[in-house]
């Protein structure tokens, strides 16, 4: 057996696994794109959430991530205790194999994380088991116990949800306990447990001891950030700060520094909620950028003066702050500014964009230690539910296997419920390809599947709520979305599939999900707040 410490693994991006996987989704011709009718009607009372359970478990399918790892089975698995000890907070975890045959191929206790819904922070695994060339198989009837060690939570946290590598997906609700610095040695197991590399047999337990970190590992905890996209551009929201992107095209005219009547009324309510919100004993940051188009000295000048006039249109607004204004011309584009070799207008018109950037007094949304964030506020830890609820609306479309060649996937929508800070967007994704193949659905060409991190959704105000990442658009960090990985799609086996969001504001009742090529599905429920 190898014990594994993942705090010095780098996390894969969610882009780089869709290049392994290499998959895209493209419209479905002759799909019963309308069936579902939209969704919502029958969805009005919250029984078509599922009721809520007090064991903490699911079934669900594990393995077969890659081209190459194909074995895939079902899986129940179980959260049987999640307890702070010391500097660092056990994870157990029982699983048993589900699937036809007596075995199963065995499965890595990798991949697990931990989410505070509320502080709206993300903790990544410290040490799990890894299996031996000795130990292929699972067999059918024993059940398997191991731990997962991850960074001490906050004596505060009450409830978190796991989140879990298989479409076993997140589990919410799970209640922090406190137990001793060190676990206790030989506790008691249901049924009999076999010992040492002994095969097991079924009816008995077999556990996989990891031994807690050493003192003083350096933990993996990462913020989590909202993200609203307006009319006028993207705020987001975390790690004690907030960032208005705001659109050039809608504070300016072409190839001018002069505000426009329309970037009056936006820059008045930024002024508005930094003056509620912002932390006056840290400076403001103002950045002007432009696209690729003229020469660099003219865009650092025009960079320039836009933020100038900005910062000249919110100053008398917020009193005795510092400002910290700089143009940065087109040196820090945000996206790629061609696209199969032609010209990208969209792209271009993102580049063109003013930053206004503070941090956040303590108690104010989003704030490091403060209340939860996000335009939903304040919330409570959702209550685990094992079954996903009423299908809502249904669509089909096809993605693309790992050549580009079209796979048909089906995709079911259940009500969305919030846990804490954010929205829980919660689908079933099923291929209905004949055969075993990696496939997967979003994004573009064959190299561009996002899955449902490639989702978001829209209320009545004409917001788009973004899927939340660990570090903002932009930053020098490699941020990741807070949802189900692209899998390798077993066919006709339906996957549940989650996504965090950024969660609409407190009463709303049902929002529109863009749904990448799956299309738009408007009244989606949404549960909770």
């Amino acid at each position: 057996m190898r014990v594994v410490s993942t705090t010095s693994m780098k996390f894969m991006r969610l882009a780089a696994l869709s290049v392994a996987l290499g998959l895209a989704l493209t419209a479905c011709p002759g799909g019963d794109g309308e069936k579902g009718g939209g969704g919502g009607s029958g969805a009005s009372s919250e029984a078509t959430l599922g009721r809520r359970d007090a064991v903490i478990a699911r079934e669900g399918i594990f393995g077969g991530l890659s081209i190459t790892d194909t074995q895939a089975g079902k899986y129940r698995l179980e959260v049987l205790g999640l307890e702070r000890r010391g500097e660092f907070t056990q994870l157990r975890v029982a699983v048993n194999y589900l699937d036809e045959g007596d075995e199963g191929a065995n499965l890595s206790f990798g991949g697990y994380r931990l989410l505070d819904p509320v502080g709206r922070k993300l903790y990544e695994s410290m040490a799990h088991y890894e299996l031996g060339t000795y130990e292929l198989y699972f067999t059918k009837g024993v059940r398997y116990e191991s731990d997962i060690w991850f960074p001490a939570l906050p004596p505060a946290v009450e409830r978190v949800s796991v989140l879990t590598p298989g479409s076993t997906s997140e589990l919410p609700g799970v209640t922090v306990t406190d137990g001793p610095a060190a676990p206790p040695q030989g506790a008691a197991r249901p049924g009999p447990t076999a010992t040492g590399t002994a095969d097991p047999t079924p009816g008995q337990t077999k556990v996989y001891a990891v031994e807690q970190p050493a003192p003083g590992t350096e933990p993996v905890i990462k913020d989590l950030y909202d993200q609203i996209d307006g009319e006028a551009g993207t705020s987001t929201t975390g790690g004690g700060t907030q960032t208005e992107d705001l659109r050039s095209d809608v504070l300016f005219a072409f190839d001018s520094d002069r505000l426009s009547g329309r970037a009056q009324g936006i820059l008045d309510k930024i002024a508005q909620d930094m003056a509620q919100r912002a932390d006056t004993t840290q400076p403001v940051t103002i950045e002007g950028h432009t696209d690729g188009k003229g020469t660099p000295g003219y865009n650092q000048d025009l960079s320039e003066r836009r933020a100038r006039a900005v910062q000249a249109a919110i100053a008398p607004r917020l009193g005795q702050v510092r400002f910290e204004v700089s143009g940065k011309g087109s040196d820090e584009p945000l996206a790629e500014e061609t696209k199969d070799g032609a010209d990208d207008p969209e792209a271009r018109a993102r580049n063109r964009r003013v930053e206004i950037s503070y941090g956040l007094k303590a108690g104010a949304p989003g704030a490091a230690g403060g209340s939860p964030g996000g335009a939903g506020g304040a919330g409570r830890p959702a209550e685990f539910r094992s079954a996903p609820g009423g299908v809502v609306a249904e669509r089909k479309a096809n993605g693309r296997n790992s050549i580009g060649e079209p796979v048909p996937f089906r995709l079911r929508v259940h009500p969305f419920y919030r846990d804490g800070a954010f929205l829980v967007g919660v689908v079933e994704v099923t291929s209905d390809a004949e055969d075993i193949q990696p496939a997967a659905f979003g994004g573009e060409g064959i190299f561009g599947g996002q899955g449902v991190n490639g989702f978001s959704v829209t209320d009545g105000s004409g917001k788009t709520y973004l899927p939340v990442l660990t570090a903002p658009q932009g930053s020098d960090e490699e941020g990741t979305y807070v949802g189900s990985g692209v899998q390798y799609w077993r066919p006709k086996t339906p996957y549940r599939s989650y996504v965090y969001l950024t969660a609409p504001p407190a009463g709303t009742k049902t929002v529109t999900l863009n749904a990448v090529s799956f299309g738009k599905i408007p009244d989606v429920p949404v549960f909770g707040g």
